[in-house]
Parts: C-alpha cells; structure tokens; sequence
C-alpha cells in the first residue's frame, strides 16, 4: 500500500514538472529590413522651439536603440 501512495505522489509530483523549453531562432527571410527613415533638415525644424527640439531628438534616440535592441533579439549576427 505504502509503494502505491508513493507511486502515486512520484507519478502526480513527476506530472508537474515544467518541459525542456527550446529556443529556435526565427528564419532569417521573416525579419524585416531596416526602414530607409527620412532626414529633416534643420531648415524644417526651425519654427519649433528648442525644448521640443531637445524632446523630438531623445524621442528619435529612443526608438533608434529600442530598434537596434529588437533588431539584435531577432538577428545576432548583425551585432
């Protein structure tokens, strides 16, 4: 009796356990290339003041390295 109850807590504690998690990396023709983004020029960006200048530019920074980060997690090789 004493074998089964003990067969039966390995078997349900056995149950439990979490399976092998394998990573693959995903297929070099799914991942997009890297947009052409458009310049502007100073000329254009003259009419705004330098606290939303300042703000655009960290913004434009921002998303860049999120970018790069993303770009990285999908294609090591580039890195």
């Amino acid at each position: 009796m004493i074998r089964f109850v003990s067969l039966i807590i390995f078997l349900s504690v056995a149950a439990c356990a979490k399976p092998p998690v394998e990573y693959r990396p995903v297929p070099y023709h799914l991942i997009p290339d890297r947009p052409d983004l458009p310049t502007i020029t100073s000329e254009r960006l003259r009419c705004i003041d330098d606290t939303t200048y300042l703000d655009l530019a960290n913004r434009d920074r921002m998303l860049r390295k999120y970018s790069d980060e993303l770009r990285a997690l999908l294609d090591p090789r580039e890195y």
